[in-house]
């Protein structure tokens, strides 16, 4: 079934985003500066159910993960490509609750298109807002994203032949 703007995204799918900057610590693991900043987390549009959100893009919807974050990288001024970030959609998603992963906040990823150019957007989103949310997320998504670094992209796009991801 295709999604519609605002829809959840399939449990199977992968959620990525780009890193623009070097964020990578000696150790191999992203600096928690890869999950702030003003683009980072950010208040979502009106009308929309959620109260914020963080931009990315949903893998079965993009055709050539290099090209992409390579043509994403050109649009930022002073946009470096870094490497992805990305998790499954399936452990972004919760209800706020202790189990099976302690967020303060309920989660979930959201279909988000932005036509014409990115049609495979989506956003990581959290039902709540409050003065900790920036700390909150990042702390929460530190513990949860993978990343990898661009000669490693093969990584996430192994996930395409996992019996259930989603077929475009």
């Amino acid at each position: 079934m295709a999604l519609s703007d605002g829809n959840p995204a399939d449990p199977f799918d992968v959620w990525t985003r780009v890193l623009t900057s070097d964020q990578w610590r000696s150790d191999g693991r992203l600096h928690n500066g890869a999950f702030s900043g003003k683009s980072f987390l950010r208040d979502a549009p009106s009308g929309r159910p959620w109260a914020q959100e963080v931009s990315g893009a949903l893998l079965s919807l993009i055709k050539n993960l290099r090209e992409h974050c390579e043509s994403f990288c050109k649009k930022i001024p002073g946009g470096e490509f870094h490497g992805v970030m990305f998790q499954t959609v399936s452990n972004l998603r919760s209800d706020g609750g202790p189990y099976p992963r302690h967020t303060f906040f309920p989660t979930d990823v959201r279909y988000a298109p932005i036509p014409p150019d990115n049609l495979g957007h989506a956003d990581l989103v959290t039902s709540n807002k409050s003065g900790n949310s920036a700390k909150e997320v990042r702390d929460w998504l530190q513990d949860m994203i993978l990343a990898v670094k661009p000669r490693k992209l093969g990584t996430i796009c192994a996930l395409r032949d996992t019996p259930n991801f989603p077929k475009a």
